[in-house]
């Protein structure tokens, strides 16, 4: 949008020079239209130098050393199906469920305790001139501290139950930070919808209007100057929606574990 804007104030001035050539205007109009460049070329030299930043810092991030550059001709807007939206995948929710298979096997090996254990071995010996004699041994192990046991288990059986209850909480929360976050998206779906089929074809023809006008001496410079800002207003607002926008399908891709 500032190379627009720049060439859009290069024309401009060289207009208004013309004009104080001509004698159509006077200086403060030129110096005007000038420093309103100047300005310009000045927020594209800040623009250009975060943007060097930000490629070292991706870079250090990926630990890519390799310069690159991001396609600038995909689209700004991220695609997003809210029919198609689950919160099974997410995360958090994955780590509960192991926490509940894990409190169940501990319930399980603390009930296989109290089970008889049933002991069978084979021994051969020799004796005297009466070689390899086959001994059968056998044993049964019943658990004679049985009421601990079942407190331990009764103990395990309670932390799987609070497991499960934890879980749906978590999935309630979820959910409805899901929902939450589906309201936003459509409301901002709207908004965009708003500044790309009405707004911004709006600003467009102020921005061309008024650069005419005033090359055809129509307006002066400060009518020029006032109308072309509400037209960067109404651009700069998109991109603030746009972002809003991806930063909450962003936020609901995090929350189903689509990252």
């Amino acid at each position: 949008m500032l190379s627009e804007e720049d060439s859009l104030f290069q024309t401009a001035f060289n207009a208004a020079a013309v004009r104080y050539k001509t004698g159509e205007t006077n200086l403060l109009e030129k110096v005007s239209a000038e420093a309103r460049l100047k300005e310009i070329r000045n927020r594209i030299q800040i623009v250009n130098a975060e943007e060097a930043e930000f490629y070292q810092n991706l870079k250090f991030l990926l630990n890519y050393e390799q310069s690159f550059v991001i396609d600038k001709n995909l689209s700004g807007k991220k695609a997003l199906e809210l029919s198609e939206l689950n919160i099974q995948k997410n995360p958090f929710l994955a780590i509960l469920r192991q926490q509940i298979e894990v409190s169940h096997l501990q319930t399980s090996f603390e009930k296989e305790k109290l089970k008889p254990d049933l002991r069978i071995g084979l021994t051969t010996q020799s004796i005297e001139r009466n070689y390899n004699q086959n001994f059968v041994q056998g044993g049964l192990s019943i658990p004679v501290f049985a009421k601990a046991q079942k407190a331990r288990i009764k103990a395990y059986g309670i932390n799987e139950e609070i497991s499960k209850g934890n879980l749906q909480v978590a999935e309630n929360q979820i959910q409805t930070e899901l929902n939450n976050l589906k309201l936003q998206y459509q409301k901002l779906q709207k908004s965009l919808d708003y500044y790309e089929n009405s707004a911004l074809p709006q600003a467009d023809l102020i921005l061309k209007t008024a650069l005419k006008s005033f090359k055809e001496g129509e307006i002066e410079y400060f009518e020029f100057a006032q109308s072309t800002t509400q037209a960067w207003q109404i651009k700069e607002a998109y991109l603030v929606e746009l972002q809003n926008y991806n930063q909450i399908v962003i936020n609901i891709e995090t929350l189903i574990g689509n990252e």
